[in-house]
């Protein structure tokens, strides 16, 4: 799948999310949620079942309300914790509650297949980002895996 991430000062989250991916920190992580029609959700390193995960330091400004659609990428909040860290989710179809609540972070652009294919306990392989179409800002995808 790949997503054009949002830039500008209101899209803190999308930065952190292409550093991390940048580090590998997504590499072999699970997808532990599946809500069919709402969202696909991972992103925790740790426990792997949706309770963990690394914390940013504070929590990323809302910033703009970018609308939640099928296949906006959103910042997970942790429950019982305001700040922000590395879980995501996808939506999978239109969902304006979540408007506002959450960071916003990027739009899918392409591979809507794979995103439809997704079930609880698949795994992200890679996460890479392109830096090489400024035109698009940056573009976090997942990546065909290395030759050997």
């Amino acid at each position: 799948m790949v997503f054009e991430l949002f830039q500008g000062a209101c899209c803190p989250a999308a930065a952190m999310a292409a550093a991390w991916a940048l580090e590998g920190r997504f590499e072999g992580v699970p997808l532990h949620r599946v809500i069919p029609g709402f969202l696909v959700q991972g992103g925790d390193g740790l426990a792997e079942d949706g309770t963990g995960g690394v914390l940013a330091s504070s929590a990323p400004p809302r910033g703009p309300a970018y609308p939640f659609q099928r296949g906006t990428l959103g910042l997970a909040l942790p429950s019982g914790d305001s700040r922000a860290g590395s879980q995501f989710f996808v939506s999978l179809a239109s969902t304006p509650g979540l408007d506002g609540a959450y960071a916003a972070m990027g739009q899918l652009v392409s591979d809507a297949r794979v995103l439809d294919s997704i079930r609880v306990g698949g795994r992200i392989r890679r996460a890479c980002v392109a830096r090489d179409r400024p035109q698009d800002g940056m573009v976090l995808s997942t990546c065909p895996a290395p030759a050997p």
